[in-house]
């Protein structure tokens, strides 16, 4: 069954996709972005001072996905979850999910390499 493109959740519409050759253009039209913690992606999507949900993946090695993730949402930069069926409950309280939304810090604008030397100080 192919997954639908868009799924109401009360008033929220999320648009779910498999692969996305120009991710940045999806970004950019969004207003929140739910990832993995990926290094690269957590430090685009701050670039871009965009709402952020990271979920990060125990399984990985040494757990540097729920460290960074922990680091961003300890400074208010995102809402960090440690795993999807966490991600779950956020959705199931949207009242929740709006207030922390509303919570949130956009990074501020800063040179590329110090948001970057930034972050492998966090992840060590």
């Amino acid at each position: 069954m192919e997954k639908p493109s868009f799924i109401p959740i009360r008033s929220l519409s999320i648009e779910i996709f498999n692969f996305e050759p120009n991710i940045s253009k999806r970004y950019l039209s969004a207003d929140l972005i739910i990832s993995h913690a990926g290094a690269g992606t957590v430090l685009e999507v701050s670039r871009l001072q965009k709402h952020h949900i990271i979920v990060g993946n125990p399984l990985l090695m040494d757990n540097h996905q729920i460290e960074l993730m922990e680091a961003m949402h300890s400074r208010g930069h995102c809402i960090g979850v440690a795993s999807a069926s966490a991600l779950r409950k956020i959705f199931g309280d949207t009242d929740i999910l709006s207030k922390d939304i509303l919570q949130l810090k956009p990074r501020p604008k800063c040179r590329e390499s110090a948001l970057f030397d930034e972050l492998l100080d966090l992840i060590g």
